[in-house]
């Protein structure tokens, strides 16, 4: 038999596993972008937010509010980059459905 989820727990669940492909993306866009990131303004917002989600990326309740709004507000400036945007379409994707959930999730 199985057990019932509580409200905002399958949300909570989809969200750990989608964080851990978008740090995994996040990593090496910043191995193979650093010069550019730096030129942009955004490298240590980036590192600091991405550091504070990693030791908490079993805790969405942790980083859902402040430090998701940051990286969010870090993707819509590489948006704005012609070079990086090609580049970021796929974490963009993984961000929109974390955004997704997070609606759920923090109901």
């Amino acid at each position: 038999m199985s057990e019932l989820l509580k409200p905002g727990e399958r949300e909570r669940n989809e969200i750990i596993a989608y964080i851990q492909v978008l740090l995994d993306y996040l990593n090496d866009f910043i191995s193979k972008h650093r010069s550019e990131l730096i030129k942009l303004g955004v490298m240590s917002r980036l590192l600091k937010n991405i550091s504070f989600i990693s030791m908490h990326k079993y805790s969405p309740e942790i980083y859902m509010g402040e430090y998701w709004d940051e990286i969010v507000s870090v993707m819509n400036t590489l948006k704005k980059d012609p070079q990086l945007e090609k580049e970021i379409v796929e974490m963009n994707d993984i961000l929109e459905k974390i955004s997704e959930l997070r609606k759920s999730f923090l109901q």
